[in-house]
């Protein structure tokens, strides 16, 4: 038996301007401010925000995390659940950001937010029990609700992804020799962007002196 009490995570994200930052999280998200902290007047600045349970630490600190991060946001006594807090933030009229709300593979719904770092938060709503055998990991996208077309409606994305190609893998091995051969005797250039192969110059001939 652990003498730990609990454990209790919170998720740091990076950021690089803290205007930019207040506006996303403040003014769009709905969170506010529980403290902030500087070294000094010149230091980078750190702080934590919270709403409704979720707490965030935003770092200007390099090193503390690396900015693309992603953290998963369980959705539970939310007033209206999901789609609530849809509408509120939609209402604000953020400029850089319609997130949409969609109906995923492992029976949830799925908001996901990206902040001017591209730090992401995927809000996740379950619908029904979970399937075990999709996981909430990778997020295929099919149709959003209200992103860029609010007036359409919803599509359950449940589909296997599409196969990929795999080229110049299982070639048989007189195929794979006569592709080598064809390319000797020439070489490869690119000019533009465009590459192409051109027959190799034959090697130039040294005439003796004598």
């Amino acid at each position: 038996m652990s003498d730990v009490a609990g454990f209790h995570a919170i998720p740091i994200f990076r950021i690089f301007d803290v205007d930019k930052a207040k506006e996303f999280y403040l003014g769009f998200l709905g969170f506010h401010v529980d403290w902030e902290a500087r070294f000094d007047e010149t230091a980078p600045l750190y702080l934590q925000i919270s709403r409704d349970g979720l707490v965030l630490h935003l770092s200007e600190h390099h090193g503390d995390a690396c900015p693309g991060s992603t953290v998963l946001v369980q959705v539970g006594a939310f007033p209206g659940g999901l789609e609530a807090y849809h509408r509120e933030i939609t209402a604000k009229g953020y400029r850089f950001m319609r997130p949409g709300i969609e109906v995923v593979q492992w029976n949830a719904r799925v908001m996901e937010v990206i902040d001017p770092f591209g730090n992401r938060l995927r809000f996740d709503e379950p619908i029904g029990p979970r399937r075990a055998d999709r996981p909430p990991y990778p997020l295929r996208r099919e149709r959003l609700i209200g992103q860029h077309h609010p007036q359409r409606g919803q599509r359950v994305v449940d589909r296997p992804p599409p196969a990929r190609r795999h080229i110049g893998r299982g070639r048989p091995p007189a195929a794979a020799s006569r592709r080598s051969a064809s390319r000797r005797g020439t070489v490869r250039m690119t000019v533009w962007g465009c590459s192409a192969r051109w027959p190799r110059a034959p090697p130039r001939q040294v005439r003796s002196s004598t």
